[in-house]
């Protein structure tokens, strides 16, 4: 049985109304069998809610006034027990490579804390932005630079809140180039895709690409898509009720030999002595089968 959903943002057009952004209040309870993953940036604005959140393997306890954000390519699921109120904002890559210039995202979708707490007022003041997102969406003609600018405050404010989750330690500005790449590594995550398939997307040969990212990131751009790929590999490793062959093939493998030789090449043990290794820390949870 399949444990993960990938779901694009162009599945979400039932309710986008054709915009890059949309927004969706939810309310009582909602429940995801699954996890979901997307290549869209999620955001919710948790006013009144009781439940579990579980992004990349973090279990999260709803409270009021706490911000939950899920960047393209994590896996998520909720329970959300009623009474709640929820105002879910989500922006897709096209929207997101926009918005996020210049704001120096240090990781894309990578290390990034899943939720931040906040107080009553802060809360409300970034509630605030979003209903004016909402209010700019009902709008026609829809002035997507005028939404985009909203969105682009709400990030701001996040960063202003928790600056070191969002701050390159350099503190010299990456190209644009460099976000829109990473944000792509991240929404293919599971698929096997070349450096040409980045490079074509982005409007420039694969060996600029390489060379921009060995500047930039001081890695290849081939093993900064390794890099992540390995890090979604652990992380759905740690998920114990899902078998390693499943894994392999939810991250574009179509050998399980393929994907073994790939994780041990980069870290010198078998997928299975990784999941192993975690298993033994955990024996006495009864967390491991």
């Amino acid at each position: 049985m399949n444990k993960y959903k990938l779901v694009k943002f162009a599945d979400l057009q039932v309710y986008t109304k054709g915009s890059d952004i949309a927004c969706e209040l939810i309310t009582g309870p909602h429940q995801m069998s699954i996890f979901e993953i997307h290549d869209f940036l999620l955001l919710l604005f948790i006013e009144q809610g009781d439940g579990i959140h579980q992004i990349n393997g973090e279990k999260i306890n709803l409270a009021p006034f706490q911000i939950h954000m899920v960047f393209p390519g994590q896996s998520h699921k909720w329970n959300f027990e009623t009474p709640c109120k929820i105002h879910k904002l989500v922006i897709g890559t096209s929207a997101l490579q926009n918005v996020i210039v210049g704001l120096e995202f240090a990781n894309i979708g990578a290390d990034y804390n899943s939720s931040e707490q906040l107080n009553e007022e802060y809360f409300f003041r970034l509630l605030g932005e979003f209903k004016s997102v909402q209010t700019e969406l009902q709008v026609r003609p829809i002035v997507s630079g005028l939404i985009e600018l909203r969105c682009r405050i709400v990030l701001q404010l996040l960063k202003a809140l928790n600056r070191a989750a969002f701050d390159n330690l350099s503190q010299r500005p990456r190209p644009a180039i460099i976000y829109n790449f990473q944000l792509l590594v991240e929404s293919n995550l599971y698929r096997q895709t070349p450096v040409a398939f980045y490079a074509k997307e982005l409007g420039v040969s694969a060996n600029y690409l390489s060379i921009l990212c060995n500047k930039v990131l001081k890695t290849s751009a081939l093993a900064f898509i390794h890099h992540r790929r390995l890090v979604k590999a652990k992380q759905l490793l740690q998920e114990n009720d899902v078998p390693i062959k499943e894994i392999a093939y939810e991250l574009g493998f179509n050998e399980y030999s393929h994907f073994s030789t790939f994780f041990k090449t980069k870290t010198g043990i078998s997928p299975k002595q990784y999941k192993d290794s975690l298993c033994a820390k955990n024996r006495y949870d009864g967390e491991c089968w």
